[in-house]
């Protein structure tokens, strides 16, 4: 009983507090000075109420805010009870400077309460070296000058000496980038300046899809850091089974700034194929030699490295004496390695319509290859086909085309069907029954007397 009034008086207490005192809104961080690696806290208090919209923050381009949830208290003293809410939040900081952050804002019972400004001082990230701490993240790319469509190999990782938990990656927006994933993740130990740590490692590849100035923002990486206690160790503690407490922690790697070149207009022919790498193109078929009215094989594939999902079929030049069947094209995109490329296999079927020796001209195709900086021409070799006349009549087609310059197109029979068929009108001639023919009537009334003469003999 003593418990049920104890609640409804604190209750009672919540509901009219907001009527005692006046509310407040304090703004704190845990400190003014930082670097461009390092995290502000900053807690929003609303004293005098615990019914309350969350603050308004700030609005500033200098940092992210990182919600890190709220809490409340209620404390009596001296028979004076006070009641607050405690918003909290990361900063982290996006350039160097003096910043003046706030005011913040709440509302309450319609009247915006606000909280004082407070002066940041940003720091650069070289003045506290990374390798001299437990727990850094880095980003790397493979070139910043490169071409348009050519592919980037961004790196990110992860270096730790300490135990962590709940770890969370936000990559940056990558506006300006077509983005493809590159390799699985990879985890290895290094040593640096005299110490190991545990490297986890991920990759991606960038294409620009513009030439300029393209900045690459910031990584970001959330996690709960281990913290060793100073209280006795227990069984259940540290080292045998983790860490006894752990803290949050938002880790972020300064910008990448590159700038794209155009790809070059000299040399640039209407073969350029806007692949931008290095690639090779190969033709086969099936069989060499074959009869007329077979069939055969053409495949033809393009393989490389670079922006293989933007590779077309190479142009193909008129075959007056080969009927084409085109298939579906497949492309198979290869991530396994440190580069990204695939295969892309496009096949047709070729039918010769007269024996000889055939030939299937090469195809051609030029990319843009940014290591020379140049287009580069590629292209196949031609094929030669032994087409010998075909031994039996029955596998030829029963019509053929003959013309290739008409939009409508001209057929010869080949065949006849065995039977004959009637091609004249009359034979849709609709065929009447005459019911009073003497057959017909013989049919219909022969059931009848059968009937009749049973029942007689009965």
């Amino acid at each position: 009983m003593f418990r049920v009034k104890t609640v409804i008086v604190g209750l009672l207490l919540i509901l009219f507090l907001d009527k005692a005192y006046a509310v407040t809104l304090t703004a704190t961080v845990d400190k003014t000075e930082a670097t461009l690696q390092d995290q502000i806290l900053l807690t929003l208090s609303v004293e005098g109420t615990q019914r309350t919209e969350s603050p308004k923050l700030p609005s500033t381009q200098a940092f992210d805010f990182i919600s890190r949830g709220s809490s409340t208290r209620m404390q009596i003293v001296n028979g004076q009870v006070s009641s607050s809410v405690d918003y909290n939040y990361l900063l982290l900081p996006k350039k160097t400077g003096t910043f003046k952050i706030g005011p913040a804002t709440v509302t309450h019972q319609g009247k915006t309460i606000a909280s004082k400004a407070i002066t940041l001082k940003i720091g650069s990230a070289k003045s506290q070296p990374q390798s001299q701490k437990d727990l850094f993240i880095t980003t790397s790319i493979s070139t910043t000058t490169p071409y348009v469509n050519e592919q980037i190999i961004y790196t990110f990782r992860l270096f730790r000496r300490v135990k962590i938990a709940n770890a969370s990656l936000e990559n940056p927006s990558f506006e300006g980038f077509r983005v493809e994933p590159l390799g699985e993740e990879r985890q290895y130990e290094t040593v640096v300046n005299g110490k190991t740590y545990v490297v986890t490692q991920i990759k991606q590849v960038l294409f620009p899809t513009r030439a300029g100035r393209i900045e690459i923002g910031s990584a970001k990486l959330q996690c709960d850091v281990g913290v060793r206690t100073r209280r006795r160790r227990g069984f259940f503690d540290d080292s045998f089974f983790g860490f006894s407490q752990t803290k949050p922690q938002v880790l972020q790697a300064p910008s990448l700034e590159l700038n794209v070149k155009p790809l070059p207009p000299e040399g640039r022919t209407p073969l350029f194929s806007n692949l931008v790498g290095t690639f090779n193109l190969e033709t086969s078929v099936s069989k060499k030699q074959l009869e007329v009215g077979d069939t055969t094989t053409l495949a033809i594939t393009i393989r490389g490295t670079g922006n293989i999902k933007d590779a077309q079929p190479p142009q193909f030049p008129s075959l007056p004496y080969f009927k084409v069947y085109d298939d579906q094209p497949t492309l198979t995109v290869d991530t396994s390695g440190d580069a990204y490329g695939g295969t892309l296999t496009i096949k047709k079927a070729l039918v010769p319509l007269e024996d000889g020796t055939l030939r299937v001209p090469l195809l051609t195709f030029t990319y843009f290859n940014p290591e020379s900086g140049k287009y580069e021409l590629c292209k196949s070799s031609p094929l030669t086909l032994q087409v010998l006349p075909s031994r039996d009549k029955e596998k030829l087609h029963l019509v053929e085309a003959l013309g290739t310059t008409t939009s409508k197109e001209e057929i010869k029979i080949l065949g006849k069907d065995i039977l004959p068929l009637k091609t004249s009108l009359s034979a849709l001639r609709p065929y009447n029954i005459n019911p009073w023919r003497w057959n017909y009537l013989f049919f219909f009334l022969f059931p009848s007397i059968q009937s009749f003469s049973f029942s007689g003999t009965n």
